[in-house]
């Protein structure tokens, strides 16, 4: 197609079920877009959201939505409606640079600033990351990390209303933090969610009340 002014980066297919309409996306600069016919058009933009304009790009379908990652900003969300669907950014989620669905809720990883962190998104909601200040650590809350001192959610620039502590909101949980061993992917196997690290694999189920239990497979 035409329409595009740079290198692609980034390719994902969008099956907009709610809206019963089939996209497929990438970044060109800083701008995302969608092909229409034989032409790269722009998506339907709520608050000027860009991306950066050399970093990877990566996509995540997700509870009727498409999430766009770029590692320097909030994961922004593409929901049904406008053109090629309606871009926004909420600020409730981190500067992740992959994510996965799984089990129903939306995992993000490669957080600059927690690079040893899984982000785990509210049961109801796919964009929804973050939570109040308060609880045990580590929360997904704008309070800084109890060890590190660096920001609990790098990226994020607001925090629901909801209550910590409640398994059905947003959560996080480290992956042998501080090992010096960052998570470089995400993958689903049979009824897990596989980690990748540098150097080491871990595998995560869910016990029988919704909490995240960590498991090294090498």
């Amino acid at each position: 197609g035409t329409g595009l002014s740079n290198n692609p980066r980034g390719l994902a297919y969008f099956s907009d079920t709610i809206g019963s309409n089939k996209y497929l996306y990438t970044v060109d600069g800083t701008t995302l877009k969608y092909l229409s016919g034989s032409t790269w058009t722009g998506v339907t933009n709520s608050g000027s959201v860009t991306f950066d304009s050399s970093a990877q790009i990566n996509f995540t379908q997700a509870k009727g939505a498409m999430y766009v990652m770029d590692g320097t900003n909030a994961i922004a969300k593409v929901a049904s409606g406008g053109s090629g669907g309606t871009l926004s950014r909420n600020g409730h989620a981190p500067k992740a640079k992959f994510s996965i669905f799984y089990n129903g809720r939306h995992y993000a990883a490669g957080v600059d600033g927690q690079p040893n962190r899984l982000y785990i998104s509210k049961s109801s909601d796919a964009s929804e990351f973050t939570v109040t200040t308060g609880g045990t650590q580590p929360q997904p809350d704008n309070s800084n990390d109890a060890d590190s001192g660096g920001p609990n959610v790098p990226g994020a620039t607001a925090f629901s209303a909801d209550a910590t502590g409640n398994l059905a909101n947003a959560q996080v949980v480290d992956i042998n933090k501080f090992d010096g061993d960052k998570i470089t992917g995400l993958a689903k196997f049979q009824d897990v969610l596989v980690i990748f690290k540098e150097r080491s694999i871990f595998q995560l189920t869910l016990d029988s009340t919704g909490l995240p239990v960590i498991t090294a497979v090498s």
